[in-house]
């Protein structure tokens, strides 16, 4: 009697384990908007089809992080952002409306922006 409590003791964990990394995948994906530019930037809006997320302003070397949560599919990132009293538009890194995508888009010193996006069902 004693092992078939064990057994499904064990037999429990392991779908609860394996359930909460099938769940991973339904979150929704993020971008980080990184800002190393020297100065603050404001405006800040992160686009994809079907998500408009404002993020209003960052300042110098810190980020926000839009949660992109309309399905849009297989899309690029664009990025609208004031910095020295000038609007930035930024479209690049390629995501989709699967919830293991997690981007990061850093704005450089010298004004270019970087990328990065990584898959995390975990």
């Amino acid at each position: 009697m004693r092992m078939k409590k064990e057994f499904l003791a064990i037999f429990l964990l392991g779908m609860l384990l394996a359930l909460s990394g099938c769940t991973s995948s339904l979150n929704n994906p993020t971008v980080t908007i990184e800002n190393f530019s020297g100065e603050g930037i404001t405006g800040v809006i992160v686009e994809t089809t079907n998500n408009s997320v404002a993020l209003g302003s960052i300042e110098n070397e810190k980020s926000k992080t839009a949660e992109l949560t309309n399905p849009f599919g297989e899309n690029d990132i664009k990025l609208a952002y004031v910095l020295k009293g000038e609007t930035q538009e930024w479209k690049g890194q390629y995501i989709e409306s699967n919830g293991c995508y997690k981007a990061t888009v850093t704005i450089n010193q010298d004004g270019s922006v970087s990328s990065d996006v990584s898959l995390q069902c975990y």
